[in-house]
Formats: C-alpha cells, structure tokens, sequence
C-alpha cells in the first residue's frame, strides 16, 4: 500500500510528500535535503521503476539529460523516450552579403564580428537571451561596418 502511494507521489513529483515518505521507505539512503535535490531523486527514481508509465519515465529522463544528469533509464526504451521528448537545441544564423564585390572581404569581417559575439555569449554559463544577442550582434555589425567603411 505505501508503495503504491509512492509511485503516485512520483509520478505526481508531489515534493513534499516524497520527502516524506523517502524517511519511511528508504531510513538508511541519504534523505534529500532540497526541493531541488528532491526534484533530482524523484526523476532518477522514475527512470528506474518497471511500474511507472512510459511518457512519465520519458519526461524525467529527458528532464536528467539536458541537465547532463545520469539516468537508469534501460538503453532499449531510450529511442522511445527520446521521440517521445526530443532534445530541444539552439542554433544563431549569421549572414552578411552584399551585391558589391568589392565589399565581400569587409562584410566577412562584419560576419567574424558577429561570430564571436555569439561565441561570447554562449560561452557564459548563463541563459542566452535571444533579444538581447540579437541587440548585440546588431551594434557588432554596426560598429565593424564603420570601422572598414568609415559610414
């Protein structure tokens, strides 16, 4: 009975609940500190059992990946789990062009300009606003464009 309760609250991720009954089910593993190492071990766990639905095991082990997490996930569902819930991934496209010939090199520096201003900001642990990369790839291709061209 209580483990049934359990896999409820796991598969509702009821955090408060789960903290609870860890104490209960499991006294002698370490207990989860934080609502956010509760959210950690409850996914985990979700991956792990035979009796929790697909789409929830699905969820929680695409939840642990794109956290770069482990998962105990079995490798023959993994292709479902991953159709199921497919890895969501950023892309910036830059081009620069122009019809004068003679500008070609210097709008390929306006483009490296623009790159490494991409390169920098992914390069921060930090969430990539999408506005304000635009906003900065922008004045880096304003700004480079003057330089060559003096305009």
């Amino acid at each position: 009975m209580l483990n049934d309760h359990f896999r409820q609250a796991l598969l509702d991720l009821d955090l408060s609940l789960l903290r609870k009954m860890w104490a209960q089910i499991a006294p002698g593993m370490p207990q989860p500190k934080t609502d956010a190492e509760c959210l950690t071990t409850a996914h985990m766990a979700r991956t792990a059992m035979n009796k929790m639905p697909l789409k929830a095991r699905a969820y929680s082990y695409r939840w642990l990946t794109e956290r770069g997490l482990p998962t105990q996930l079995p490798d023959d569902l993994k292709p479902e789990a991953e159709r199921m819930y497919p890895q969501m991934v950023e892309a910036v496209a830059i081009s620069c062009k122009t019809l004068t010939p003679s500008l070609r090199p210097a709008f390929a520096q306006v483009e490296k300009a623009m790159h490494e201003v991409v390169l920098d900001a992914y390069a921060s642990e930090k969430s990539v606003d999408p506005v304000k990369l635009k906003a900065a790839m922008m004045e880096a291709r304003q700004k480079t464009i003057k330089q060559l061209l003096g305009k």
